[in-house]
């Protein structure tokens, strides 16, 4: 049974004339004959007769053209699909977030997205927050990972929540005036900040959210952060606390991707941990709302539990 045959009983059944099916076909009318006459000869049966010198269907004649016409509906289906996804323009994916989260969430994510909707094109815009937040919400991106505070006009979906920590040089005289022994529930001892008034610590820019962390939780500690230099990436300045350049607050995520032989001491900064959320964060645009999903149900999955770092169950 071929398709091609199928279509011939069909349009023979519509004309009800095997001249007109011949010319609206563009098929000779005896190559139109004999593809009849090989398919009744397969199935045994006839599909037209000659009644009063008009064409009629049998039984199995009606049978065929029924479901030939549910055949020929499915073939079109199929090549308008085909013909949309040949056809179709590569929807541009912007996507911003900080580089040390790129690598940590994002390398092995959009490989696994891109091969989700294979009709995407991906750019990454790296930035921090502050600055990613105001492009999502100015349609200058269509994603961003991004923490809080979140713009209220934006949708956003908690991925992980991440601990700050204290990162302390591993010689430095400090670290005897520090507990050894980690915190209850976690692998970090807890610092008394106000111990630190007169360490020097590497800063970061006033627009950064992790300064701006560091200022509250050391006037909360009684005192004002001498700067020994300031840096804007905090894997720098975790490489920085390590070399003895001074101290540093530093994402958990910062900790994780650092050589176990180069990594300062770290402490907590509150009992129980200081976290942030990262979330996800879009303009909650309807026509991406696949891509979002597919998008943040691989972010949930690439986040496994780690010190300081906690995936959040995504509802």
């Amino acid at each position: 049974m071929r398709l091609s045959t199928i279509r011939y009983i069909v349009c023979i059944a519509e004309t009800g004339s095997f001249t007109q099916a011949s010319a609206r076909l563009f098929v000779s009318q005896p190559a139109l004959s004999q593809s009849i006459q090989r398919f009744e000869q397969e199935i045994g049966m006839a599909l037209f007769v000659r009644e009063k010198g008009r064409l009629r269907l049998t039984e199995a004649g009606r049978i065929v053209v029924e479901e030939g016409r549910k055949m020929l509906d499915i073939e079109r289906h199929a090549y308008s699909r085909l013909n949309t996804l040949k056809n179709a323009k590569p929807t541009f994916i912007r996507i911003g977030s900080a580089s040390t989260y790129q690598r940590f969430f994002l390398t092995e994510t959009l490989m696994h997205l891109q091969s989700l909707h294979p009709d995407i094109h991906i750019r990454i815009q790296e930035g921090f927050s502050h600055h990613l937040n105001q492009m999502v919400a100015d349609g200058e991106l269509e994603f961003a990972l991004v923490f809080e505070p979140f713009r209220p006009q934006l949708k956003a979906v908690p991925i992980i929540r991440e601990e700050v920590l204290l990162a302390v040089p591993p010689d430095s005289p400090l670290r005897e005036r520090l507990p050894s022994e980690p915190e209850k529930g976690s692998e970090f001892p807890l610092a008394d900040l106000s111990l630190c008034r007169d360490e020097p610590f590497i800063l970061y820019p006033d627009d950064r959210r992790i300064q701006q962390i560091l200022l509250a939780e050391t006037a909360r500690a009684g005192f004002s952060p001498q700067g020994v230099i300031t840096g804007y990436s905090t894997e720098t300045a975790n490489a920085m606390a390590f070399q003895g350049v001074g101290l540093a607050f530093v994402p958990a995520v910062t900790r994780v991707m650092c050589p176990p032989a180069l990594r300062p001491a770290y402490y907590r900064i509150r009992s129980g941990g200081y976290y942030r959320v990262l979330a996800l964060v879009s303009r909650g645009d309807d026509e991406l709302r696949d891509i979002g999903d597919s998008l943040i149900e691989l972010l949930k999955k690439s986040v496994l539990p780690q010190e300081g770092l906690e995936p959040i169950a995504y509802e």
